[in-house]
This record gives structure tokens, C-alpha cells and sequence, in this order.
């Protein structure tokens, strides 16, 4: 059967106000109000966290505005109590407030919102969901498909931006857990242990009361014996909130650096690169020309093809080359026409007839090749009717028959 507790609302006026003490066990009835149970503050705050759907963090920080806020007001509505301040804190000029109101400023330059906290951890939720899937994917008979390196990839960078934006909590929680003391602690120390009959006096020393001021005067000034107590709760509150920025800096560290099987940044990021590894790596943009080059100058261990077909291979390569060969020192990039006659064919290729046998006319070709050949090097530029190579020993010419000639 659940307890009696105050509202939200309530509890944080009443913490902000002195009427409960964080050091106190803070009274709680029955819903018949027959029995009473008592809690601690930090008990009872998770209580009333858990039925509004709230967080302690977010509760806590409630409860410094309120206390700051309601300082403030007591500096505005009552002179006597300004005066105390002014007189604790030495401040010199009675004219400049700045000295005392400074005291209950917020020093929380951005604070720390922790929605973002639980949006982040249902995105991790949503991720890892994503990362089961694709192992499920490539643990299967059929294997990867062609659309499983796009969703590794993509989700490679989605956990790259959820990893940016964890870190970039850490560094706000970080910089708050420096920022929950209040400013001139020693001050609220001092006003913390100061009894009720300081503010009755008109001086700092307590033990010469001013008659003229009672407890009522006091509390339309906003000041009763609670007032310590606000002090005091001002104190202890940065305890419990460093607490629980303790406790969610931890989460996002998990979140970030756990290397056990959940939803971490982490261990995602080594898993995914495992399963890019594993993945076929892709060729897009390269040529037949390119794959038949690759296949040939870095064969695969694996392959099954014969040794006759990488002959056949380095074969082709070889005429291909030899091709580019003749046509760059020929200076020519077609090949001769079809209907050159067989005495052009034949002064390619010397020593061979129609035939096929030695005789006259063979003897009387090779002794005019000569003589050309002779007429050339001396010359050592273009004839008459042709041109020539480079200095490889090749040479395409026309003689006077206009027939053409390889040597």
C-alpha cells in the first residue's frame, strides 16, 4: 500500500523554505493515516520521482533555484535581513548590492538537461536492435547480400554522430560537477549555525539583542527559525547532485566505452569493422581493360585455371605489345592495305620466293635490299618517296616502284 506524499510542488517549497531539513527523516503517513513511516531526503525524493516520472536531477536543481530564489526575495522585502548579509560578508559599500546578491547566483552556465540522457539511451537501444539484425543477416545460410555493406556502413556512421553527441554530454556533466557549490560557501556555513536571535539584534553580536524586534516583526521580514535550515539545505544540496552526476556520468561511459555485448558505442564500432572486413570488397568503376590487367598481374591464390589458358594469356599480352611496338615506330596507325601486292610482302620478310626455294631472282632482291639499305645509312634522313624509323634497325619505305618494304 503506498504512502501519503506531498507533491512535488510542495516538497521543493518546503525544502527551499527550512520546513524540512535534508539531515532530518522527513515523516510520511499511511493512506489512512494511521501509521507514519519515516524516510531519508534521498529516499523520499526517488518516491516522488518515480510517481510524477521525474528525475532526481532534475529535482535537485528545483530545489537550489528555489532556495536561491527565495534569498533573494528575503534581500528585496527586508532590510534587516540585507543588513546581516552585508554585515557576515564585509561588503563595504552599503550601496552596491552586487556583494550580496552575487551569493545566490546560479554558477550552472548550461545545465545539464537529462531528457537528452534518455533520448540518447533509447537511440543505443534503437542501434544495437539494428546491429542484431545485420549479424542475424550475415549468420545466415544465404549469407550477405549486396545491401548488407550499405547498412553496415550507415550504421558505422550513426554511431559515429551518437558517439559526438555522448561525448559532448560528458563535457556539459563535467563542467556542472564543478559548478553545484554556491558562490561565498564559507559564508553559507556561517549563516547556517547563526541562531534567530542574530537577526533580532542590531549588530553582528548576538549577545546584545535588539528588543524592538520580536518573531513577528522577524517573520514579515521573511525570517523565522526555519531561515538556517535553508542555509544548511543549501550546503548538502551539491552532495546529492554531484551524486547523480556521478551516477549518469557513469551511464554514458558505458554507453561509450563498454566492450560487453549491448548497446555501446564501442562495442558496435568493433563489431561493424569485423563484419566490413569479412564483407566482398567492392570494384565499382573499373574497366574490362583494368580487371583483365589485374587478373593477370595479381592472379588469385584460389584460382583454378590451367596452365595452358595463363599461357594463352601471356601470348596475348606479348602480341599486343608487339602490335603498339610496330605501329609507334612505324609512325603509322594502320595497318597496310590488303591489296599490296606479294613482292611488298616478300621484301618483309628476305630469303623467302614464291616458291618457297633459293634462285636468280631471290639473289638479285637481296643484293638491291642491300644497296637500299647502304643508300639509307648514308643519307640518314628521309628518301625520296618514303621515311623512315627510329634507330631500332626497323624501317617502313617506298622505293621507286612505289612498293613498300620492311627491314
Amino acid at each position: 500500500m503506498g504512502m501519503r506524499l506531498l507533491g512535488a510542488r510542495d516538497f521543493v517549497n518546503q525544502v527551499a523554505g527550512g520546513k524540512l531539513s535534508m539531515r532530518d527523516e522527513i515523516p510520511t503517513r499511511s493512506p489512512m493515516g494511521d501509521q507514519v513511516t519515516y524516510m531519508d531526503f534521498p529516499e523520499y525524493s526517488q518516491r516522488i520521482c518515480e510517481r510524477d516520472n521525474l528525475d532526481r536531477m532534475s529535482l535537485y536543481r528545483a530545489i537550489q533555484q528555489a532556495i536561491n530564489h527565495g534569498n533573494l526575495q528575503r534581500i528585496n522585502r527586508s532590510p534587516i535581513f540585507k543588513q546581516k548579509l552585508e554585515s557576515v560578508m564585509g561588503c563595504n559599500d552599503p550601496e552596491d548590492d552586487r556583494c550580496i546578491t552575487e551569493m545566490f547566483e546560479d554558477r550552472i552556465e548550461k545545465p545539464y538537461d537529462q531528457r537528452y540522457f534518455h533520448r540518447e539511451r533509447q537511440g543505443m537501444e534503437d542501434l544495437y536492435e539494428r546491429l542484431q539484425e545485420i549479424e542475424g543477416v550475415m549468420g545466415s545460410d544465404e549469407g550477405p547480400d549486396d545491401s548488407v555493406r550499405s547498412l553496415v556502413g550507415s550504421l558505422q556512421g550513426d554511431c559515429h554522430n551518437m558517439k559526438g553527441r555522448l561525448q559532448k554530454q560528458q563535457s556539459i556533466l563535467e563542467d556542472n560537477h564543478q559548478q553545484y557549490q554556491p558562490n561565498h560557501p564559507e559564508t553559507w556555513t556561517d549563516l547556517s549555525l547563526t541562531p534567530l536571535k542574530f537577526y533580532k539584534s542590531g549588530h553582528a553580536d548576538p549577545d546584545k539583542p535588539y528588543p524592538a524586534i520580536g518573531d513577528k516583526q522577524l517573520e514579515r521580514h521573511g525570517i523565522n527559525r526555519d531561515t538556517p535550515k535553508v542555509f544548511d539545505n543549501g550546503l548538502i544540496l551539491p552532495h546529492y547532485l554531484s551524486a547523480e552526476n556521478k551516477k549518469l556520468m557513469m551511464a554514458i561511459d558505458k554507453m561509450l566505452n563498454g566492450l560487453e555485448p549491448g548497446p555501446s558505442v564501442a562495442y558496435m564500432e568493433r563489431n561493424l569493422k569485423e563484419m566490413m572486413n569479412l564483407l566482398p570488397s567492392e570494384e565499382s568503376g573499373i574497366s574490362e581493360l583494368q580487371r583483365f590487367w589485374n587478373a593477370i598481374v595479381h592472379p588469385s591464390p584460389d584460382s583454378d585455371e590451367s596452365d595452358s589458358d595463363e599461357g594463352s594469356d601471356e601470348e596475348d599480352m606479348k602480341a599486343l605489345e608487339e602490335q603498339v611496338k610496330v605501329i609507334h615506330l612505324s609512325g603509322k596507325t594502320e595497318p597496310p592495305k590488303p591489296d599490296e601486292d606479294e613482292d611488298a610482302i616478300r621484301t618483309a620478310a628476305p630469303g623467302a620466293s614464291e616458291s618457297g626455294a633459293p634462285g636468280e631472282e631471290e639473289e638479285e632482291e637481296e643484293e638491291r635490299d642491300e644497296e637500299e639499305e647502304d643508300e639509307i645509312e648514308s643519307d640518314n634522313d628521309e628518301d625520296e618517296g618514303g621515311q623512315t624509323g627510329g634507330n631500332t634497325g626497323m624501317y617502313y619505305l617506298k622505293g621507286p616502284d612505289n612498293k613498300a618494304s620492311f627491314f
